[in-house]
């Protein structure tokens, strides 16, 4: 991966909040000059799973959940998630401080899972 400085994007953009005691949901763009994009792939950009991964873990901690996950279950890339795409994030806490997440249009989702703690 490329260096980075400050002038690169490393966040989807946020174009709306929808935040509860046991859910958020995040409508975002992804634009082209995100670094993700540069090398994965050339000729075809998409935003990596480890991506969506760190982005659900950092957009979860308003739901009051640790970001120490150890676990990742029924994980799911369906469709990637390309430069210029308008996209929602849900997120709910589904037990002792787990976190479910969902990337999805109108479309279907473009991919899903659920991030476990088992200390909790």
């Amino acid at each position: 991966m490329p260096v980075l400085t400050e002038a690169d994007i490393t966040e989807a953009e946020i174009l709306d909040r929808h935040i509860e005691p046991d859910s958020a949901r995040y409508q975002l763009f992804l634009p082209a000059e995100l670094v993700y994009f540069r090398g994965h792939f050339p000729d075809h950009p998409v935003l990596p799973g480890v991506v969506q991964l760190r982005w659900a873990i950092a957009l979860a901690k308003p739901l009051g959940v640790a970001a120490d996950f150890d676990t990742l279950e029924r994980l799911k890339f369906t469709r990637p998630m390309v430069p210029g795409m308008r996209l929602t994030l849900s997120l709910s806490v589904a037990g002792a401080g787990d976190i479910r997440f969902r990337y999805h249009d109108a479309g279907g989702d473009f991919s899903s899972g659920r991030l476990r703690n088992s200390a909790s």
